[in-house]
């Protein structure tokens, strides 16, 4: 029992409903050198598998840039974001990872967003009835907007308009 508990405050709790925070045994990820480091992280977890190709995040968040330069901005961004996680841990080590074409989250990291989603599947899942109601209820408590702290970013616009509409329609 006293291990399970030291798992789970060591477990890396990402919020991307309201505004974005990475958080382990008490600690809060930051502060944030850039804000490309902290948009790297949420590009990366907002992603289908929690994964997107370096070209892509070149595209989405240094669009201005000529593609070397993108890809060196990439790269210092991963470098900062990397630093600006290093104060929860050593677990949290494998939080953000890359190769050369690839960036990833690691999947033990806990997203309040999937937690939500897996929430209202579950409820939906249920036969009709107040325990169905009482379940779409909780999972819908938390009325936070995905990615609230990017309001204006195209990157984070369309995961938001896919986002918003799920939670939303099933209630």
């Amino acid at each position: 029992m006293i291990a399970e508990k030291g798992q789970a405050e060591l477990a890396v709790q990402v919020k991307l409903l309201g505004p974005f925070s990475v958080t382990s045994g008490g600690r809060t990820a930051g502060p944030w050198p850039r804000p490309s480091a902290r948009r790297l992280c949420q590009l990366v977890l907002v992603s289908p598998g929690r994964r997107v190709s370096r070209d892509l995040v070149c595209e989405e968040l240094f669009p201005g840039l000529d593609p070397r330069a993108a890809a060196r901005s990439v790269s210092k961004a991963l470098s900062m974001a990397r630093a600006a996680l290093s104060g929860l841990g050593p677990h949290a080590d494998s939080l953000l990872m890359a190769d050369l074409t690839q960036i990833w989250t690691s999947q033990a990291a806990q997203v309040d967003a999937e937690a939500q989603e897996t929430a209202l599947r579950a409820a939906l899942s249920m036969a009709a009835g107040q325990d169905r109601d009482d379940r779409f209820v909780a999972a819908l408590a938390e009325e936070a907007e995905l990615l609230a702290d990017e309001p204006y970013a195209d990157w984070a616009l369309r995961p938001r308009s896919a986002w918003r509409p799920s939670a939303r329609r099933r209630g």
